[in-house]
C-alpha cells in the first residue's frame, strides 16, 4: 500500500492530524524544520495579517502561516491535495480559506501537468518529473482573490515555472511575495521577468533563501534592478531557492 494511499484513509477517517502530531513527536528534526520556518516567516506576517499561499501543494507553508495567526487563502489545483489541507488546517477553519484551482493571467479553464511528485504538476507543457497524465482545472486570478478576500500582507507564489502568468494577474502592491527560482537559463529569465512585473507597481528590494532552508542568504536587500543585473552571480549560482520581495520603504 502506498504512502498516498494510507494518507488518503487517514484523511477519510479523521486521523490525519494525530498521524502529523506522532510523526512530529517520533523525529524531531520535524518539529525543528517546523519552527525554523515559523520564525523566519514570523519577520513578514502577525497575527491577523492576510496571506495568499499559491500553489500550496501539500500546506507546508500555509500551517506555519496560521500558526502564526494569519488568514491564510490557500490554493491548490490538485483534489488529493486539497483534501490534505483541509485536514491539516482543520484546528484553524476559521482562519483558512481553501481554493481549488490554478492561477494564471486570466480567469478559465486550463490543463494541469500532473507529475509521479505532485510537488512537480504544471500549466506549463515542458517541465521537470515523470509525466502521470493531465487534468482540467479552473484558472482563478490573484486579482479576483484580492477583490474576494483583500489585499494580503504576504503571498508565497510557487507554480512551477508559472510565476510570472500569474504575477500578470495582480495589478495591487503587496508588501511581501515569495517566489521560486531557478538558476538555469530559463530560470533566470522568469526570474527577471518576475520582478520587472512587480516593480510597475513601485520600486522594490530583494534578499533570497536557499532551497528548503530559512535564512537569508545576502547580507543586505539589493534594489530590483541592481538584483536584476548580478543574479545568479549574487547567489553563487545556487541551484534553487526563493526571492524574497518586499515593497521598498
Amino acid at each position: 500500500m502506498s504512502r498516498q494511499h494510507l494518507k488518503g484513509i487517514a484523511i477519510a477517517t479523521g486521523l490525519y492530524r494525530p498521524a502529523r502530531l506522532l510523526e512530529r513527536a517520533l523525529i524531531p528534526s520535524k518539529c525543528r524544520d517546523l519552527q525554523s520556518g515559523i520564525d523566519f516567516y514570523r519577520q513578514f506576517i502577525g497575527q491577523d495579517d492576510l496571506c495568499f499561499d499559491i500553489g500550496a501543494n501539500r500546506g507546508n507553508k500555509t500551517e506555519m502561516m496560521l500558526m502564526l495567526g494569519a488568514t491564510v487563502v490557500s490554493v491548490e489545483p490538485q483534489p488529493d491535495l486539497v483534501r490534505e489541507i483541509r485536514a491539516r488546517t482543520a484546528p484553524y477553519a476559521h482562519k483558512s480559506i481553501v481554493v481549488q484551482s490554478a492561477t494564471g493571467e486570466r480567469e478559465g479553464v486550463a490543463k494541469l501537468n500532473l507529475r509521479a511528485e505532485s510537488a512537480f504538476a504544471t500549466l506549463l507543457d515542458d517541465w521537470v518529473g515523470q509525466a502521470t497524465g493531465t487534468l482540467e482545472v479552473p484558472i482563478t486570478t490573484l486579482d479576483t482573490l484580492v477583490k474576494k478576500n483583500g489585499i494580503p500582507r504576504f503571498i508565497k507564489l510557487d507554480v512551477e515555472g508559472y510565476e510570472s502568468e500569474t504575477l500578470r494577474g495582480l495589478s495591487y502592491p503587496v508588501p511581501f511575495l515569495s517566489l521560486e527560482y531557478h538558476c538555469t537559463n530559463d530560470g533566470i529569465a522568469r526570474a527577471h521577468t518576475c520582478i520587472e512585473l512587480l516593480s510597475r507597481s513601485g520600486p522594490v528590494e530583494i534578499n533570497a533563501t536557499l532551497e528548503e532552508d530559512y535564512f537569508f542568504l545576502l547580507e543586505s536587500w539589493m534594489s530590483g534592478a541592481d538584483f536584476r543585473g548580478n543574479f545568479p552571480a549574487c547567489l553563487e549560482q545556487r541551484l534553487w531557492g526563493d526571492l524574497i520581495v518586499r515593497r521598498a520603504i
